[in-house]
């Protein structure tokens, strides 16, 4: 897939040293915990649900200095389990194709 389709900001393909006119492998499997998320589901839903899953990951960052001892303890162990800016990055990156495709 085009680099400028899977990562669409000038920005990103800098910092990820990718070339405007280059190539990035988007595979995908049920490996791909985004995909096997949205898979059978219609474009009409898996694009709100993907900008759902960002705008989730976002106030989770945001709201993280507004908790109780609790909900950090609760916070932390959710950030354990998910790597925030990959999967950011890797729900960004198939909206972006979702959105080609269609």
């Amino acid at each position: 897939m085009n680099n400028t389709i899977v990562y669409p900001e000038e920005k990103v393909r800098k910092e990820l040293h990718l070339k405007d006119d280059g190539k990035t492998d988007f595979i995908l499997t049920s490996e791909d915990s985004v995909f096997n998320e949205i898979r059978y589901k219609h474009f009409n839903v898996a694009g709100p649900h993907l900008n759902k899953q960002i705008a989730d990951i976002q106030r989770m960052m945001e709201d993280k200095n507004q908790r109780t001892i609790q909900e950090l303890d609760k916070f932390i162990k959710k950030l354990k389990n998910m790597n925030v800016v990959k999967a950011k990055e890797i729900a960004t990156s198939h909206i972006n194709v979702a959105y080609n495709i269609s």
